[in-house]
């Protein structure tokens, strides 16, 4: 048998679960071998904002604006480019975590282009510091990582193997957990309606708490079915 060159053989996938300092190019090379989408770290997020100009080479940053916003979304991407072929991304999905100040996201809200990428970042405004206190702290940051862990070794119901007795079904709400996210569905809708005159961005910011509710009941209802059903998300975790 003919031995294949070592300049012509496969690379080995390897498989990524977070990226940080990156470009569009570099993180389409990592995406195509993690099906499972990654987790982009930004220290600052003022500099990430920040590289889509730094590093777009004078075609603008709508392209690399553009590449994020998909990834919100997730699903198939193909890359076509003279040099690198043909790459087929089967889930392009990238969660962003970051941090930033209240001035400069102000002045990035004030500036940026209305294309809906700042409007997909979900704020979470930490509370005034205070005095320390001299006790152990719990070990909350082991549980986080144990429930990360878990979820991570979670697998799409295949059919075959190890997974053929796993079967996929959709998440439900039960009665009471519906009934809570029709209100809060109709409470979002009246806030994107009432500003939507006053600050367009923000309102359109505001419609995408629908669709953040149903992702974040879906965490703590995560967990492999053996040939029944899940039960339905309660009224508990959607509180």
């Amino acid at each position: 048998m003919k031995a294949t060159p070592p300049d012509q053989a496969a690379s080995p996938k390897i498989s990524h679960s977070s990226l940080e300092d990156t470009t569009i190019e570099a993180a389409q090379e990592v995406l195509k071998d993690s099906p499972d989408g990654v987790l982009c770290l930004q220290d600052e997020l003022s500099g990430w904002f920040g590289s889509m100009d730094k590093y777009s080479s004078g075609r603008g940053s709508a392209k690399d604006r553009g590449f994020w916003l998909q990834s919100f979304n997730g699903g198939p991407y193909t890359v076509n480019r003279i040099g690198r072929g043909a790459v087929l991304i089967e889930n392009l999905s990238v969660s962003l975590l970051g941090g930033i100040q209240p001035e400069p996201i102000r002045a990035l809200a004030a500036e940026a282009h209305d294309d809906g990428l700042l409007q997909r970042l979900f704020p979470i405004v930490l509370g005034a510091a205070g005095a320390g206190v001299d006790k152990p702290m719990p070990d909350a940051a082991a549980a986080y990582e144990a429930t990360v862990a878990r979820l991570t070794r979670l697998r799409r119901p295949t059919g075959e193997g190890a997974l053929s007795t796993y079967v996929e079904v959709l998440l439900q709400f039960d009665d009471a957990a519906q009934d809570l996210r029709s209100s809060l569905a109709q409470k979002y809708f009246e806030m994107q309606c009432a500003w939507e005159a006053v600050n367009k961005k923000l309102a359109s910011h505001l419609g995408k708490y629908d669709g953040l509710f149903a992702a974040q009941c879906c965490g703590p209802d995560l967990r492999p079915s053996r040939g029944a059903l899940p039960r339905p998300a309660r009224r508990p975790t959607a509180r």
